[in-house]
């Protein structure tokens, strides 16, 4: 068994849609000073573990999660969004109340207009903003051998030539 954290790569809809969403405007806006662990895998990566975990014997029976050996902070993994974007942005930080108020009431203006798709931050999503999703992955690397190949910066950068080659179309 394996668990992933948070994976992100091409047609990624989720975190790094987000962060991607996040980053574009011209002003990047923090809500709160929190800056949380995130055990962030490119999608690649991500197979290539569950492909290694899938053909080991000594993985049978046990259960391993797919996270880069360092922490990754979910600042630098923008940051690292912001430069595989080309242009620095200024930041501000707001208080995480003001965030969640305006998650809410984003959220009721997506409802009264019945769009399908919600905000991209709502307040659940800017739980995770605060809390983060960290796992541990060192049980990968001692029994399996395993690390990631592709780097945030280079993970980032594909992401970013992805969805632009996307816009275009």
């Amino acid at each position: 068994m394996i668990r992933i954290g948070a994976i992100y790569g091409p047609r990624d809809r989720l975190l790094a849609d987000r962060v991607y969403r996040h980053v574009s405007p011209p002003l990047i806006v923090w809500p709160g000073e929190s800056n949380p662990k995130y055990s962030i895998v490119y999608a690649t990566d991500a197979a290539d573990f569950a492909i290694l975990a899938a053909t080991s014997d000594r993985a049978q029976g046990e259960v391993y999660n797919v996270a880069p050996p360092h922490e990754i902070r979910l600042r630098d993994f923008a940051a690292a969004m912001v430069k595989a974007m080309g242009k620095p942005k200024p930041q501000v930080t707001i208080p995480y109340s003001i965030a969640y108020f305006w998650c809410a009431l984003m959220e009721e203006w997506s409802k009264l207009r019945r769009v399908e798709e919600m905000p991209y931050l709502t307040r659940s999503g800017l739980h995770f903003v605060n809390k983060g999703i960290y796992l541990d992955g060192s049980k990968a690397k001692q029994e399996l051998g395993w690390e990631p190949k592709i780097s945030l910066e280079e993970g980032t950068r594909l992401y970013v030539q992805w969805r632009r080659s996307t816009a275009k179309k």
